[in-house]
């Protein structure tokens, strides 16, 4: 029987082989795009990732030598693809003979190849053989339409990322024809597999008759496949007569429910009580609509009001653990984003009521309903509840979404540590007074959580009410400043924090918020004495310290900086002994960051080297001291390490594209330093890619052009 042998991606091939990384045929396929005339072996052995026999090898001789009946020793073929050499063989078979050993194992022991490429290099000579042996006849082709069973398959049966993943990532190329690149894991897959193809900046399908085969009708049909219950959900709840994509409504329903049983039956009733049908491209946006309009929003009088309340009793009356503990386990989940199974009785009871749930090692939040519900507002005022302070502050943590920290001074510049928390998810701000009115109160927290999501200026026209109906609610004064903050309207911040010091001279957080204004505002020696007014009321408040420390920084004085950090990083360091771990430690990542950025403008590269380490302990995901590491690295001139830390980061998957520009353009940098300048110049392009109007990778790209030339 004939059979085709698809000529599979060189690049895929030589991953699988274990000889380039992802990163690297990334980079590749980047410099393909602005080289179309230079395949992708040369373009990768002209980086000196691999030798150019190696490219020829795999690229013209490896599918043929497939198809051959006689195999030849494993030797010859790693000779062939100038893996190993005639001396590094003679010195293989000489152990043979003494050890009796195969002759792959010793190159492995002796490092010449890596177990991953001699696995790929028998796995593949056995399955051919054994195809033989089933009387299969293999013909090459490069007929498209003949690579498709392949692309299905590899999609399919993918081990690096979850099918289901790849399928929409695929759906949404499908809809726009080409979409931006990000450089994510599913995007390496999809090119990986042959599917799509990058061109400049932008992904797009490879072939026409892919897009044609491979359709939205045969997306959608996979997805309901590798979710088997989909099917029954749109026949029990009448959806296929109420969206023209139910199975995109389907995915938009767990996005928010994550399939929890109660959640999902509800959400599902009010999509078949909606009267209008859900057009083609509308799913995720009338989906979130009525999950904030009918079970968010007033949640205690919505259709899933009951549910939620008994889990919030569960927890405020429980009897096997403390209530206070569980809350607070709760808010270091919910900060955290996820947490490692630990077995405790308070993970385990939360799991129980079902708020958590366990999955691969690790504890999260069970769903994002719950998430938004529960929210740390949610959570800090059960708190204050159930343990109020005995200060008259009541401060309340709100978390708005993650801001990148290149974003510093024009509040997408928010200023100082208040930037900084909002990177760490740690900001405070002051919560509902409890012994205020009921209405109050009430009002005070739907602004506050206003705040959080960054919807400033409902949060502010809501401030506004609770302070015509109460003008000495000080908290209400100061959290509106920041609010003021996140319009970029500084004097009016400033305004706005000074009558809350004016109604309570000893609200620490107010004269915080005023030395944040005078700071964004550039008077940064009016901002000292007001961050000292906050410090002589608090003096073991750390946050207050790290703004300070940064308006002496912008003072030039460095020194003084330097020793306000240090007192800061002592308190937190202490303050560890008497303060759960978790409250603290997104401080501490801040603290050991600002140092950092104090002792490089010093100079003294190997100690902010150590300090962006030391916040990397507490983060190791802390996005602005990876990018300082990286920078003292450069700045020590150690460019491998300093490349190594810039690839690293661009391994992630969570950057936006502005944070992602930024990481290239200090990878060019490092690399134009080390006078890589082609590289280098490839990387200030791709930075340029991503954010058309960056001037400084746009000049830096000039100057090593310049050394180039």
């Amino acid at each position: 029987m004939a059979q085709t042998q698809i000529i599979k991606p060189l690049g895929f091939v030589l991953q699988q082989a274990g000889l380039i990384s992802p990163e690297q045929v990334r980079i590749a396929l980047r410099t393909q795009n602005q080289l179309p005339e230079r395949k992708i072996g040369e373009i990768l052995a002209i980086k000196g990732w691999i030798k150019p026999e190696t490219a020829y090898f795999f690229a013209e001789k490896w599918p043929k030598i497939l198809l051959k009946s006689q195999k030849l020793p494993i030797g010859q073929y790693f000779k062939a693809a100038a893996l190993l050499n005639e001396t590094q063989i003679d010195n293989i078979l000489q152990k043979q003979q003494k050890t009796g050993q195969k002759f792959g194992a010793i190159a492995v022991v002796e490092g010449f190849i890596s177990q991953q490429t001699l696995d790929f290099f028998l796995e593949q000579l056995e399955l051919a053989k054994l195809l033989k042996q089933e009387n299969f006849n293999f013909s090459i082709t490069n007929n498209p339409r003949d690579y498709i069973p392949y692309i299905k398959d590899y999609l399919l049966r993918n081990k690096n990322c979850e099918p289901t993943t790849l399928l929409k990532l695929y759906r949404q190329i499908w809809h726009q024809g080409e979409v931006l690149a990000s450089g994510s894991n599913e995007e390496i897959e999809l090119i990986n597999s042959g599917l799509i193809v990058r061109k400049g900046n932008k992904i797009k399908i490879a072939q026409s008759v892919y897009k044609s085969v491979l359709n939205l009708n045969w997306i959608e049909q996979e997805l309901v496949r590798l979710q088997p219950y989909g099917q029954i959900r749109l026949k029990l709840f009448g959806l296929e007569s109420k969206a023209s994509l139910p199975y995109k409504v389907l995915t938009e329903v767990n996005y928010w429910t994550s399939k929890q049983p109660f959640l999902t039956q509800k959400l599902y009733q009010l999509i078949k009580e909606r009267e209008s049908f859900i057009p083609k491209g509308k799913e995720t946006v009338i989906i979130e609509e009525l999950v904030q309009n009918h079970i968010i929003e007033n949640w205690q009088q919505q259709i899933a009001g009951s549910h939620l309340q008994e889990i919030s009793d569960r927890i405020l009356n429980n009897q096997h653990c403390s209530p206070v503990a569980l809350l607070k386990l709760y808010k270091k989940v919910w900060q955290q984003r996820e947490v490692s199974v630990n077995n405790s009785p308070e993970q385990n009871e939360l799991i129980q009521i079902g708020l958590l749930k366990q999955e691969q090692g690790k504890v999260t939040v069970a769903n994002r309903i719950y998430q938004t519900v529960f929210n740390q507002g949610w959570i800090e005022s059960q708190l204050a509840l159930l343990n109020p302070s005995p200060t008259n502050n009541s401060a309340i943590t709100i978390v708005p979404k993650t801001q990148s920290a290149k974003t510093k001074r024009d509040y997408s510049k928010i200023s100082l540590a208040f930037l900084s928390l909002l990177v760490l998810g740690s900001l405070c701000l002051f919560g509902f007074n409890i012994l205020a009115k009921n209405r109050e109160a009430k009002m005070f927290e739907q602004a506050n959580n206003l705040l959080q999501k960054q919807e400033y200026q409902k949060a502010l026209a809501i401030y506004n009410q609770v302070l015509k109906t109460n003008g000495n609610y000080y908290q209400a004064w100061t959290n509106r400043g920041y609010a003021l903050a996140g319009l970029k309207q500084y004097d009016k911040m400033l305004q706005s924090c000074v009558s809350a010091t004016v109604i309570q001279p000893q609200a620490d957080y107010a004269w915080n918020c005023q030395g944040e204004a005078l700071h964004n505002l550039k008077q940064y020696q009016q901002s000292l004495v007001a961050f000292d007014k906050a410090i002589a009321i608090n003096p073991k408040e750390a946050i207050f310290l790290i703004n300070k420390s940064d308006s002496l920084n912008k003072l030039q004085q460095e020194q003084a900086a330097l020793d306000t950090i240090n007192q800061a990083i002592e308190i937190l360091e202490n303050s560890q002994e008497s303060v759960e771990n978790s409250q603290i430690a997104g401080n501490l990542k801040v603290a050991f960051y600002y140092k950092g950025q104090t002792l490089l403008r010093q100079q003294q590269y190997q100690e902010a080297l150590q300090a962006y380490q030391q916040a990397l302990q507490y983060d190791p995901n802390y996005l602005p001291a990876q990018w300082g590491k990286g920078i003292a690295l450069k700045k020590l001139k150690r460019y491998s390490e300093a490349t190594s830390e810039f690839n690293q980061i661009l391994q992630r998957l969570d950057l936006s594209a502005t944070q992602r520009a930024t990481t290239w353009f200090y990878l060019g940098l490092n690399l134009c330093d080390a006078m890589n300048l082609s590289e280098a110049i490839e990387a200030f392009q791709t930075a340029i890619e991503l954010q058309p109007n960056y001037e400084a990778a746009q000049t830096a790209q000039a100057r090593c052009q310049a050394k180039l030339n």
